[in-house]
């Protein structure tokens, strides 16, 4: 290649990815870096800033690495930074994706581009640009900002999340690029805040926001296996499967299924966050230790939308195809009722307060949940009661549901639950109470007694929503 050419070459961001950097693979082999389709695709779909919800070993990590050495090599006066959740993390990271990919550079590229090495975690080059790797960034202005499982640092880290989101953030000006990238650690958290947030977005994006990036499990060939010989479905997993291709709008491979299979009996209830199928699989699925993963599953693919929905008011209970009570099924002249009524504060900002009607036999019949001040709940689960005739109605006692439980009592409701007093103690009077105490020995029977309705398939949730947020 003639001299002319070769600079013809390196004025080429793409061609430089995929000839200049070497890397090192799983078995500490060096190998030549080449991007994958999933980073490929990424590659094609960069915004300025960037959400990215993955399954494991996709090779994001290290792609976004290799990007931001390449940006400041190849344009002057780059500030970059890379932030991992720990400092053994970020020494590691350091090593094996920045340093590594230098050092292994043609010659001619590092003549001319030497790097000042004496900082610990830093490379400063001689066009005015510099790679940091460290647990935090706060100073100056950023061009390049990658915060490697930010999630985790969210979920394990707080204080550190809080750093980041306070002082990295904010040093990433508009027109620079800042890429966040995690496997799923939970509901909640700034991580899970900003996918949403991003995932939900319509519309045309500004520089300052963050465009969603989701890559699943079955995204990437590699996850796949020739079935072994008689190999016969799990049907547990070939029904979340079936499920699952409803949702994802695809169809998955004999290879694919067969590779889920096997993977899912090593990672058990960690699976769905470790390799998620759909965005909210990975952050509702993340972490949960008490319900089964696959129990779960299976709830949700019996749950259905509303068949009717009405209007709630303090005042009205009336049809309404966009209202806010969801009905599954309407009350039937000689069936028993009961509705439970978690309080929250009622403010905007705050948890929604919530209530359920369930029938007799255990089956949730209708569901509310929203912001309203206590008293205007029960005002509104009166109008509910009354409409399921005369429903017996549960409040949990404890913080604001008092108020609730008053202002029923104020509407003579005629049938709110009176519990004896769970605490209740051999030998002392027995009292009763209007609602229900939930206590730190009431609360492990009420979940466990769940977890036997989940397993044998007989819960009654009719909500998809409700299944989410076990």
């Amino acid at each position: 290649m003639s001299p002319a050419e070769l600079k013809a070459k390196l004025s080429d961001r793409w061609w430089r990815l995929n000839h200049l950097y070497w890397i090192e693979d799983e078995h500490g082999k060096a190998i030549q870096f080449k991007p994958r389709p999933l980073q490929t695709h990424f590659y094609n779909n960069i915004w300025y800033w960037n959400n990215i919800l993955k399954a494991r070993q996709l090779g994001f990590s290290t792609f976004i690495d290799i990007l931001i050495l390449d940006s400041a090599l190849f344009i002057s006066n780059q500030r970059c930074g890379i932030i991992a959740h720990t400092r053994d993390d970020a020494e590691e990271l350091f090593r094996t994706k920045i340093k590594f990919a230098y050092d292994n550079l043609p010659e001619q590229i590092k003549a001319a581009r030497p790097a000042d090495t004496s900082r610990a975690q830093q490379l400063v080059f001689s066009n005015g640009s510099s790679i940091k790797v460290g647990t935090s960034m706060r100073s100056g202005t950023i061009q390049w900002l990658h915060i490697s499982e930010y999630g985790k640092i969210c979920a394990k880290f707080p204080e550190k999340a809080k750093e980041v989101r306070t002082g990295s953030f904010p040093a990433v000006h508009e027109g620079s690029y800042c890429f966040i990238e995690s496997t799923a650690e939970g509901v909640g958290g700034d991580f899970y805040d900003r996918c949403l947030k991003s995932m939900n977005h319509t519309g045309k994006l500004n520089k300052k926001q963050a465009r969603f990036h989701f890559y699943a499990w079955f995204d990437d060939p590699k996850y796949a296996m020739t079935p072994a010989q008689g190999w016969t479905p799990d049907e547990r997993v070939k029904r979340y499967l079936d499920e699952k291709e409803k949702e994802a709008g695809t169809i998955f491979t004999p290879e694919q299924r067969y590779w889920y299979e096997v993977t899912e009996s090593t990672y058990g209830n960690e699976m769905m966050q470790e390799y998620p199928t759909t965005p909210m699989e990975a952050f509702l699925f993340s972490g949960r230790v008490r319900f089964p993963s696959h129990h779960i599953a299976l709830a949700k693919a019996e749950c259905m939308e509303p068949k009717h929905r009405y209007q709630l008011t303090t005042h009205d209970l009336l049809p309404d195809d966009t209202g806010n009570l969801e009905v599954w099924y309407k009350p039937e002249p000689d069936m028993h009722y009961a509705i439970g009524v978690d309080v929250a504060e009622g403010l905007a900002n705050n948890d929604y307060s919530v209530f359920h009607v369930v029938d007799r036999d255990g089956y949730q019949v209708a569901k509310w949940h929203g912001h309203v001040e206590p008293d205007e709940l029960g005002s509104m689960i009166d109008k509910v009661g009354r409409f399921y005739n005369n429903a017996l109605v549960g409040v949990e006692r404890n913080n604001h549901g008092l108020t609730t439980i008053t202002r029923l009592r104020d509407l003579n409701y005629p049938n709110q639950f009176i519990q004896k007093d769970p605490e209740h103690r051999a030998g002392e009077k027995l009292t009763k109470k209007i609602g229900w105490l939930t206590t730190s020995r009431t609360k492990p029977l009420m979940i466990d007694h769940l977890a036997e309705l989940l397993r044998d398939e007989c819960h009654g949730i009719a909500c998809y929503r409700t299944v989410s947020e076990l």
